[in-house]
């Protein structure tokens, strides 16, 4: 979930320091976060898969997750690495995957996309 402020960076606090006035402006060095967000959510609005899809784990290592979401014909992988070290993921699959959102390499070798992730990021594929 998103709450009111987070696409802009804003913190809360306990009463009465949980409900800022909304800014006006985007606070100095939020905009990359803002852009984030927005490129998500069009993801989101673009690809049924992610709305209405089935869920299912593809592999994780240490703090790195690869999940998928399928609908119908399409199949996206959502990989998140919290770790401070770079990770690679695997899904079985024979598609060629390719790059919807964030950050990354993925291949295919040996049947399976393989998600290459750099610390403390995330990605979306289609596979």
């Amino acid at each position: 979930s998103i709450y009111y402020g987070e696409e802009l960076g804003m913190t809360g606090g306990d009463d009465p320091g949980s409900r800022g006035t909304f800014p006006t402006e985007l606070p100095a060095g939020s905009r990359g976060l803002w852009d984030d967000i927005r490129g998500l959510v069009e993801l989101r609005r673009n690809h049924l898969a992610l709305r209405r899809g089935s869920w299912e784990p593809a592999d994780e290592r240490g703090a790195a997750f690869l999940f998928l979401r399928r609908h119908g014909d399409q199949t996206l992988a959502v990989g998140i690495n919290t770790s401070d070290e770079p990770a690679t993921l695997q899904a079985q699959t024979a598609a060629t995957p390719r790059i919807l959102w964030g950050a990354g390499t993925a291949t295919t070798r040996g049947g399976a996309a393989w998600v290459e992730l750099p610390p403390v990021s995330g990605t979306v594929v289609e596979l």
